[in-house]
């Protein structure tokens, strides 16, 4: 099971109602906007491989007018694969920051911009 970022629910399935919707990644060396296919894809690469992952969301703050909204969220994110030289962790944190519209009574994700504030960990536990 993929696990996509909040709002895109908990099954591969929930994640594809998102295809054709914009979600941005913010990386430390660069910013660069994918469509909901592709993050959705490159996230299901990045993480298929892994044997954990974890993501928690906390102090949600949402600003709603009509059926839009906009919302910050701290965010704390634990990868681990075993069986990988330099160790079987790799851990961040930061911010979400999402744009939202309500459509049909329900709540889609239009944006969504992750910004990592600190990263710790190996990085090979991202390796193919």
């Amino acid at each position: 099971m993929v696990r996509g970022p909040p709002g895109l629910g908990r099954s591969g399935g929930d994640v594809r109602r998102h295809r054709g919707r914009r979600l941005h990644r913010d990386e430390r060396r660069r910013r660069r906007a994918l469509a909901g296919p592709e993050q959705v894809d490159r996230w299901r690469r990045e993480l298929g491989v892994r044997d954990g992952a974890q993501h928690v969301v906390t102090g949600v703050i949402a600003d709603v007018t009509g059926d839009t909204a906009t919302a910050t969220a701290n965010v704390l994110a634990w990868l681990r694969r075993d069986n990988v030289p330099g160790g079987r962790l790799w851990h961040n944190g930061g911010a979400y920051e999402f744009e939202l519209r309500r459509v049909g009574g329900r709540w889609r994700i239009s944006r969504l911009v992750a910004r990592a504030t600190w990263i710790e960990g190996n990085i090979g536990v991202f390796a193919q």
